[in-house]
Order: C-alpha cells, then sequence, then structure tokens
C-alpha cells in the first residue's frame, strides 16, 4: 500500500479545507454561531437516531466506540484540537454544540474501527509506521521511568563552575564580516586598516546569510563567550576593545573578520535559570548513555562482523534479500537481521548499506538493535500498558487509517467534475470573480481551481455517505452518555 504523499492532514471529519469556498449553500456549516464558514460539518445522522440513550447510572465515560471509550478528558482534548483550526468559544459551548463536536469525534472512532474491521492495520505500511510509533512512545516512558524521573538539579557549585568555565560571565560586543574565502577577508581587513568604512566592506566582502543576520555594519550585539562559535572564543577575549583582529579567523560560517567593541561582565543571576536547564540536559544525556550501555551488557548485545560485512556488499539498487536472511546484531532471546535493516531502509529509518561504511552500518545496526532492546526491556517492565505509550501509537495508527480510507471512501469514489459542470459554477457565481473595478477574471484563470474545488466537495459528499453506513452498520457498538458530555468544558 503507498500512502499518498499529497494527504498532508489526516482525514478530519469536522474540518474541511481552509482554502476553499462552498461550492453550495447548502454547504455552508448551519452553526454559524460557533463555527467559521471554511469549517463545514459532515452530514451526520442526529445523536438520537445514532443510539438510545441508556437508563442507567452513566459511568465515567461521554461515549464509547466498540471497544474504545471517550473521556471527558479525552473529548476536552480532542475537541481544543479545533482551536487551531479557528474554533472559538469552547469554554461557552451549548449542550447541542458539545454534541455535534462528539458526534465528529465517534465518527472518526467509526472509521478506525472500520479501518481495524477490514485488516488494514495489517497492511505491510502502517504496520510498520505503528509499530515504530510504539518503540518510540516505550523508548520514552522508560527514560523517563528509568533516568529523568531519577535526575536532580545540579548544586551550586556546579552552576558557578559552568558560568565561569564555559564562558557564561563574560559577554562582548563586535562588528563582524563574515567572507566566503580567505582572499575575501585579507582583502576586506585591509580596507578596514587602511580606514574604509565597515559598511562599505560587509556590502563588498560579507555573504549574503551574514548581511542579512547582522545587519548593514555587522553588529551582532552583546554575545556571550559560551554562545560563540568555538574559533572565535579565544580571540574575541585577546583583542583589545576598540581594535581589529589582526589576521582573519576561520570558522564554520567562513573566515571572520571582526572589531571588539566592547567588553563585560555578566550577572551570574541572570544567567542561573539557563545554566539549570542547561546541566540538566546534559546530565540527563549522560545518562540516558549509561542506561544504555547497561542494557547492552545485560542483554549481551553484539554485533555479527561477518553479516555487516555481507549488508556492504549488496548493490545499491537491491531494497530487499534476496537469499537467506543473516544475522547483524544478536542479543538474548533476539537479533536484528538483514531483511529487518532493509526494511528499516524502505520505510525511510536508515541509510542503504551500501551508502555507509563499516563503521557508519555498525553504528546504524547497533542504533536499531538498541531500540528493539529498550522496547524488549519496557514491555518486560509493562509499560507497554501505559495508557499514555498506548495513546501514542494508537494515535498513529488512527491517523493512517483515516487517511488511507479516506483516499479509498473519499478520493476513489468521488466523481469528478466534467468542464460542463466548471463552467456552470463559473457562471452560478460571476460575482466571486468580479475585481473592485469591475472586470471579470477569465474563465481559463480559474478553471483549474473551480474543478479543484468541486471535486473536494465531492470527495467530502463521498465521506458523508461513507460515514453514514458506518453509523448503520455500527449503530450497535456505539454508546454516548449526554449527562457526562454537560461535564465537558464546565467551569472548575
Amino acid at each position: 500500500m503507498v500512502l499518498a504523499d499529497d494527504v498532508a492532514v489526516p482525514w478530519n471529519p469536522l474540518r474541511a479545507s481552509r482554502n476553499t469556498k462552498p461550492a453550495q449553500p447548502t454547504d455552508t456549516c448551519p452553526h454559524r454561531r460557533c463555527l467559521p464558514r471554511q469549517h463545514r460539518q459532515w452530514t451526520m445522522l442526529p445523536l438520537a437516531l445514532a443510539l438510545a440513550a441508556s437508563a442507567c447510572a452513566s459511568p465515567d465515560y461521554v461515549a464509547k466506540v466498540g471497544d474504545r471509550t471517550i473521556s471527558v478528558s479525552d473529548f476536552e482534548s480532542r475537541a481544543r484540537v479545533l482551536v487551531q483550526s479557528g474554533y472559538r468559544g469552547l469554554d461557552t459551548l451549548r449542550q447541542d454544540d458539545r454534541a455535534k463536536l462528539l458526534d465528529g469525534i465517534v465518527a472518526q472512532e467509526l472509521v478506525v474501527m472500520d479501518g481495524l474491521a477490514r485488516g488494514l492495520d495489517r497492511d505491510t505500511v502502517i504496520s510498520e509506521e505503528v509499530e515504530h510509533a510504539r518503540t518510540r512512545a516505550l523508548m520514552e516512558k522508560l527514560y523517563q521511568e528509568r533516568v529523568t524521573s531519577r535526575q536532580t538539579d545540579p548544586s551550586e557549585g556546579e552552576l558557578r563552575r559552568a558560568f565561569t568555565q564555559d564562558g557564561y560571565d563574560r559577554e562582548v560586543l563586535t562588528q563582524q564580516i563574515v567572507c566566503a574565502n580567505l582572499s575575501d577577508a585579507q582583502q576586506a581587513l585591509a580596507g578596514l586598516q587602511r580606514g574604509e568604512d565597515f559598511a562599505a566592506m560587509v556590502a563588498r566582502y560579507s555573504v549574503r546569510g551574514a548581511r542579512e543576520r547582522f545587519g548593514a555594519v555587522g553588529d551582532i550585539g552583546w554575545v556571550k563567550i559560551a554562545d560563540m562559535l568555538e574559533g572565535l572564543k579565544g580571540p574575541v577575549m585577546s583583542v583589545p576593545v576598540g581594535s581589529l583582529c589582526p589576521e582573519p579567523v576561520q570558522t564554520d560560517l567562513g573566515y571572520n573578520v571582526f572589531k571588539v567593541n566592547g567588553r563585560r561582565d555578566v550577572d551570574f543571576a541572570t544567567v542561573r535559570p539557563v545554566l539549570i536547564q542547561i546541566l540538566r540536559r546534559e546530565a540527563t544525556g549522560q545518562a540516558r548513555m549509561a542506561y544504555v550501555d547497561s542494557l547492552r551488557q545485560r542483554y549481551h548485545m553484539s554485533i555479527d562482523g561477518a553479516g555487516i560485512a555481507a549488508l556492504r556488499l549488496i548493490p545499491p539498487d537491491q531494497k530487499d534479500l534476496s537469499g537467506s536472511d543473516y544475522a547483524l546484531v544478536n542479543w538474548d532471546d533476539g537479533r536484528l537481521s538483514a531483511r529487518d535493516y532493509l526494511a528499516k531502509h524502505r520505510a525511510g529509518r536508515v541509510k542503504h548499506p551500501s551508502s555507509l561504511d563499516s563503521i557508519g552500518l555498525v553504528k546504524a545496526a547497533d542504533n536499531l538493535a538498541g531500540q528493539r532492546v529498550m522496547a524488549t526491556e519496557a514491555a518486560r517492565l509493562g509499560y507497554d500498558q501505559d495508557p499514555g505509550v498506548r495513546a501514542e501509537w494508537q494515535k498513529k495508527q488512527s491517523e493512517l487509517l483515516s487517511r488511507w480510507l479516506f483516499g479509498l471512501e473519499g478520493r476513489a469514489k468521488a466523481t469528478k467534475p466534467d468542464d460542463q459542470q466548471v463552467r456552470a459554477y463559473y457562471d452560478g457565481h460571476i460575482a466571486q470573480y468580479t475585481r473592485p473595478d469591475g472586470k471579470v477574471t477569465p474563465y481559463e484563470q480559474v478553471q483549474a481551481g473551480i474543478r479543484r474545488l468541486l471535486l473536494q466537495v465531492n470527495e467530502n459528499r463521498a465521506m458523508d455517505a461513507y460515514l453514514a453506513r458506518l453509523r448503520e452498520q455500527y449503530r450497535d457498538q456505539v454508546d454516548i452518555r449526554p449527562k457526562m458530555l454537560e461535564k465537558a468544558f464546565a467551569a472548575r
């Protein structure tokens, strides 16, 4: 299966494109008080027809679709996504507005349920993406529980040492000319030494990116020594204030010609919060590496040199293994094979083995194997049952299933507008294409856009019809609790 690249955002029954106008008045949202015009509602059956209200005491969820429940907090989270799309007034919603939002969320769950019933989750592309999301979620949970949660804040002594040793205690004011080559830098420096204007040298010799970033006179403002490029840290501290550096300095940006215009001390209190964050990140990174190394030892991970050598011989155009599979990395009760590696390459996770040297391929294979070992360890600790972990990979699964079914049920089944329909829309909306000066935009200039608009309308209608079928097909598996819905966005 191939997922269309141009489906940038998964299909959402609560949202249509921002860039289209409704083809007919009936396509506009009837609830103008709540939704902007560009957010058309999908045609939905009333909630009362979708299910029967339960007479028993309401459990702690707003809705249940199959075996998936939507709690009050889940509903609020998913509804808030609409804020990013122009929805307003979530905290003052009427009950019928909440019901319409919930109806759309239920529609999303029905699409996912249908995709699972069709077995789309077993598709190679979808299953690989979901497994990747699951692995990442397990790794983050493992890091959080076994590393991050056990970290402590840096001591005052550590903060003070970083302040002075790493260059956070001093800052300088310089003007910079960044040249593409040494010859330009030497000419720019010679011009400045002759007394030529700094701005003139910037305009003549500085690369475009530096001119755009530092302005016409190359003024980069006050910068802490710690934040400067490595090659500049020593020179900017040794050059006297008011003087040019006597030689160009090569950095990652190019060849720097600069003048020091000021130098001053930094108050420790102003950078203390930043230092805490920096030292926390450094400590966490080191702790993560140590933890991963401990897992390698505990699981007895080992590189299979013969397998690595064989994999490097695969031609660049070969994307799968033609013969017998073989190991690249082994560990207790597991291994990463050549076929596993190539599958990750097809998914865009790693480079083709032919493009890497031996060291690079060992690192890539070791990284993939390490991810699997971490996922195994996380599952051993029961983190695969954590609600947050499950939510992460289920979210990815839902996104992929929705995207695929939009293509299958919306795009594939939508009728393409013919030339007569496109022309009829143009003639029927001529005022829309009339400019303020009274001239009408020629049909030839807008017909492609109209065709895309009408096709999207047809896709929406196809999805509406698909949703209606789902609501009927799964009506006995949907349970809505109106009393619990009333609690959503209630004043707290």
